[in-house]
């Protein structure tokens, strides 16, 4: 049986009768909302109890033994209400301690589920004749992305976990992936997982359309809980591990050429230099120093500030920190940022021209844009940007990177900008390797 429930934003809409007592998000507004008993129907069966105006002898009787047998059936009836209402009670309080529970520290220090729920059972092992436990994580994490953005979540979560049971970052995907499959016990599972383990923003959490089925839950309330104080927990520890790769053999005497990459929110540095930088590395001559994002959101997520000076902050500590195993020339170093990394490393660039030759960004995204009247050293103009998007991937990545192309250009700046045809997908441009040298000869054509 449904409810008519009515949100302050003056939206109506039905929910099941169970849900009476419970925190239900309205589809108008997202706010959260609680199903008041008023709305619920009676519990009571409407049933009219009384004796015949008229009775005559046998009659009256009959009358007398109906109304008696009334009676005892109302207070039969009144009895199981009072039962049932201590049993919904009892209920109510074990579901408002499971919704409202608090994310917990252990003794250790290790943080804990607000919401404990069983460990779901495996994805199967074998597909297509193939073990799947035995492949490459990083390619069953790839196909599994690319079956999920086809619409396939069922067949994404079984590559995706078995991805992240070989120990690749991937929990928070596994969990979108269960929620967009409508699983919400295992989608909730694995979140609170990947916020112990990896590290979940809880800000994007929020607005992520893969969770819109796990935010509908009831727990959803308990689980931001838990994802902020997560948040707050990771930014305290700060658990960022910066990575450097140089040519092989590199003795420390001659100079490289610097490439400092900033990676997209979430991430971390050693994740975003794949095996690819080090063949780069020893064919170009360059060294690439790997940085994690000025906050921490897990043990291995991390995302850049709105505070610029922060995130110029832990690129600067990171070269100090390798400085001694490499040596580069003073407004050399060029930043190289992906997607939520590309928009702080255009910032950082922009506002630095003394430390950085320039900025390689691709796809920019993640923060706000702040340099609208913002006015840089005249070094700028000796600075080389280079811009690169896929003109089919998402309108506001296409928007913001021609957006500081312009910027750029207006401070006379020498810009390279494209958009790439027919690519759609968010990730770095095709043919990368082979380009990268190119860009990095542009930057340095003129700085200094």
């Amino acid at each position: 049986m449904s409810i008519q429930v009515e949100c302050p934003c003056s939206c109506q809409f039905s929910v099941v009768q169970e849900c009476v007592g419970q925190h239900v998000r309205c589809p108008n507004c997202n706010q959260t909302i609680v199903v008041p008993l008023a709305n619920a129907p009676s519990l009571t069966p409407a049933v009219t109890f009384g004796v015949p105006k008229q009775s005559v002898g046998g009659d009256e009787l009959s009358a007398r033994s109906t109304g008696s047998f009334g009676y005892i059936v109302l207070a039969i009836l009144a009895s199981l209400v009072l039962i049932g209402t201590v049993i919904g009670m009892g209920i109510w309080s074990y579901l408002r301690h499971q919704v409202e529970a608090e994310p917990a520290i252990s003794a250790d220090g290790k943080l804990q589920p607000s919401i404990v729920l069983p460990k779901p059972p495996p994805a199967a092992k074998m597909r297509s004749g193939k073990d799947l436990s035995a492949l490459d994580p990083a390619l069953l994490a790839a196909e599994a992305l690319d079956l999920a953005e086809a619409g396939d979540s069922r067949n994404a979560i079984q590559l995706q976990y078995w991805a992240v049971a070989q120990g690749y970052v991937g929990k928070y995907n596994l969990a979108c992936f269960y929620s967009r499959d409508g699983k919400i016990d295992e989608a909730l599972y694995w979140l609170q997982e990947a916020a112990i383990d990896e590290g979940v923003d809880a800000e994007w959490a929020e607005l992520d359309p893969d969770l819109i089925p796990l935010r509908k839950d009831v727990r959803w309330n308990a689980t931001r809980k838990f994802l902020k104080r997560a948040n707050e927990f990771w930014a305290q520890k700060d658990p960022a591990v910066h990575h450097l790769i140089l040519p092989q053999g590199y003795t420390g005497k001659r100079p490289l050429r610097i490439v400092v990459t900033l990676h997209g929110m979430g991430h971390n540095a050693k994740g975003f230099l794949s095996r690819d930088f080090q063949l780069l590395a020893d064919q170009w001559n360059f060294a690439f120093v790997g940085v994690c994002g000025a906050v921490a959101r897990g043990k291995s997520s991390f995302v850049w500030s709105e505070d610029h000076q922060a995130n110029n902050d832990r690129v600067q500590k990171a070269l100090k920190q390798f400085s001694s195993k490499l040596s580069g020339a003073q407004g050399k170093v060029i930043l190289l940022g992906f997607s939520q990394g590309a928009q702080a490393a255009a910032e950082v660039a922009a506002r630095n021209p003394q430390l950085y030759a320039g900025a390689i960004i691709f796809s920019p995204g993640g923060l706000s844009f702040s340099l609208q009247g913002f006015q840089p050293a005249p070094s700028l103009k000796d600075r080389g940007f280079v811009l690169m998007v896929g003109e089919l991937e998402p309108r506001g990545n296409y928007l913001l990177t021609a957006k500081y192309a312009n910027w750029f250009r207006r401070q006379d700046a020498r810009v390279n900008h494209r958009a790439l045809k027919g690519v759609a997908r968010h990730a770095l441009p095709p043919n990368f390797n082979k380009r990268l040298p190119g860009w990095v000869s542009f930057i340095h054509a003129k700085s200094g």
